[in-house]
């Protein structure tokens, strides 16, 4: 009971604490439907600030799209479902800190309602939360599932594939519907040994996603059928300048001999970070001289050669990726985890209106505005 008692009274500090820098704040929106059961759900409908935990600009295809097809999936089933199931969306904006908030939010209406029925009067705006959906980003949801799992709360991850999370006894109320990047290092493995490229480097996000999935690439090179030697590994921040990446770049340009395959066991924004140094150091040029481990590189560089990449899920089909580098990404190998295709979601998609679907879904009318020849 104490135990109950105190987690309540740190969940009310941190509670004053974020009100007081981002209650107005747009992020701060939520997208509702009520219902008898409401559950909530968190997506990036922002990117992340390039070095900040801020949210930036809106973001179609993990976002918005995200956020439509799971309303579209509420209205399905409250078709034929005997009780009237709800939702309540809140943006991550992909980062740990904004996540949490929201989190700390649906948690702070949930203690509101329960007080709310003990007292005369009281009415309730909608029903508590009894799971959540998301976050996206495994490291996310490593602080997400923390947090809910005092309250215990279940957490569905539709995204997140750290190994990690595959731990009941540390993440007893997290439930996952998509494979471990065990599996994924397992088949890009199996994709080198088919063609042969048996002397590579890696290349991995800084953070749970990129560090685990290395761990567990590297493991395999020792399992029995596998014969693949990696020459070379190195980790990157997501949010890196140029420059660090065309090191990195260099760094693998100088080795002897030279891998001509990299593994990126990266995020999304890391790879099309290394297909923009490529591009720009095949052409001769760079963002600017630095040293990099202990290696200096003189203003007057030699155009590299373009490397065969393999990309790992936080590529996929995402062409945000290689929006401006088609050339640098053509004949790369990406990962992809089986999403069957919705059929009915692209007409409903694109039968939607700003004007209209700013009702559900509040982040909407700045996705049209930003986007006005879609509608």
């Amino acid at each position: 009971m104490l135990y109950s008692h105190v987690t309540l009274l740190m969940l009310r500090v941190m509670d004053v604490v974020t009100k007081t820098s981002v209650q107005q704040s747009a992020r701060m929106l939520v997208a509702e439907i009520p219902g008898d059961i409401q559950i909530g759900a968190l997506f990036p409908m922002h990117r992340q600030i390039a070095g900040a935990e801020g949210c930036g600009a809106i973001w179609e295809q993990y976002g918005i799209q995200r956020a439509e097809v799971a309303i579209l999936t509420i209205q399905e089933l409250n078709k034929i479902l005997p009780f009237r199931l709800g939702i309540s969306i809140r943006d991550s904006c992909w980062t740990e800190r904004i996540a949490m908030e929201q989190t700390i939010a649906f948690l702070r209406e949930g203690v509101t309602q329960c007080s709310c029925c003990q007292t005369a009067g009281c009415q309730k705006k909608a029903n508590p939360v009894v799971a959540i959906v998301g976050p996206a980003k495994s490291s996310t949801t490593i602080a997400v599932q923390n947090l809910l799992q005092v309250f215990r709360i279940p957490q569905i991850g539709y995204a997140a594939t750290t190994t990690d999370l595959s731990d009941k006894e540390q993440f007893g109320y997290y439930l996952r519907v998509v494979p471990s990047d065990a599996w994924q290092a397992m088949a890009i493995s199996q994709l080198l040994m088919h063609f042969g490229w048996t002397y590579i480097a890696v290349v991995y996000s800084a953070g749970n996603y990129g560090e685990k999935g290395f761990e567990a690439m590297e493991r395999l090179t020792h399992a029995p059928g596998i014969d693949v030697c990696i020459a070379h590994a190195q980790k990157v921040k997501t949010m890196g300048e140029n420059e660090e990446f065309e090191n990195v770049l260099l760094v693998l340009n100088e080795l002897n001999p030279r891998p001509k395959v990299v593994v990126c066991f990266c995020e999304g924004r890391s790879l099309n970070k290394l297909f923009q140094a490529q591009k720009a150091l095949r052409m001769g040029k760079r963002s600017s001289i630095t040293n990099y481990n202990n290696t200096t590189f003189d203003k007057g560089i030699k155009r590299i050669e373009a490397f065969q990449w393999i990309g790992s899920d936080g590529w996929a089909d995402r062409l945000d990726v290689v929006e401006g580098v088609e050339t640098e990404a053509a004949g790369s190998f990406s990962f992809r985890i089986h999403s069957p295709r919705v059929e009915k979601f692209e007409p409903y998609y694109y039968s939607l209106e700003p004007a209209n679907q700013s009702i559900k879904n509040p982040w909407f009318r700045e996705f049209g505005n930003k986007n006005l020849n879609v509608f």
